[in-house]
């Protein structure tokens, strides 16, 4: 059996590959399609709360900030870590 050689992507090659893709690629692992909305304030979808969450995609990053957990904001990568607990 013949084993093969694989080779994973760098962090970034996978940042150049989601850059402008984030809302696409947060919908299909799962968040919500209201916590995605750049123009809206929601519930933050990891600490809860009403209003204190807002996803800014800021230049294509996915980026977002939670007045609570986040409150220096995050990126599409600290989000994913931040709601499923990726390391």
């Amino acid at each position: 059996m013949k084993t093969q050689n694989r080779r994973f992507p760098s962090l970034e090659e996978l940042k150049a590959a989601a850059a402008g893709r984030w809302p696409e690629i947060h919908a299909a692992l799962g968040i919500a399609p209201e916590c995605l909305n750049p123009r809206k304030h929601c519930p933050c979808p990891y600490c809860g709360g009403r209003d204190r969450y807002r996803y800014t995609d800021f230049q294509g990053s996915g980026g977002f900030i939670c007045n609570q957990c986040t409150p220096d904001g995050g990126s599409g990568f600290d989000l994913l870590m931040l709601v499923y607990g990726y390391d």
